[in-house]
């Protein structure tokens, strides 16, 4: 007589799919900060706003008419593409009161002189 047979056991994958991100890195700062946010307007196009959370960056941009199949990694990506080229409009948000100001953005004293 023989012993019984097992069934074969098919096992899953224990881990969980890979996410694609939702912060990236600074271009400015270099701190993982930025966040995109996709808005559609009223008359059906999409714009994408990329900000950087860091107090002591605070860069901001926006991006007009966004293709629809476009993800915030993309549009992220579409966006380091346009500031490395210098194509893209970006702007720094003033510190508040009682936050340290921007690093370099000031006149040294030496340079006063």
């Amino acid at each position: 007589m023989g012993r019984r047979r097992k069934k074969r056991v098919i096992r899953k994958p224990h881990w969980r799919e890979r996410r694609p991100p939702k912060v990236f890195q600074c271009p400015a700062c270099g701190a993982v900060s930025v966040v995109v946010k996709i808005e559609e307007n009223e008359d059906g196009s999409r714009v994408a706003f990329i900000s950087c959370s860091n107090p002591k960056c605070k860069m901001r941009s926006k991006i007009e008419n966004v293709p629809r199949l476009f993800t915030p990694v993309d549009v992220y990506s579409m966006f380091m593409d346009l500031y490395t080229e210098g194509k893209v409009k970006i702007w720094f948000e003033e510190a508040e009161e009682g936050e340290m100001e921007r690093e370099g953005r000031g006149v040294s004293e030496e340079e006063e002189e």
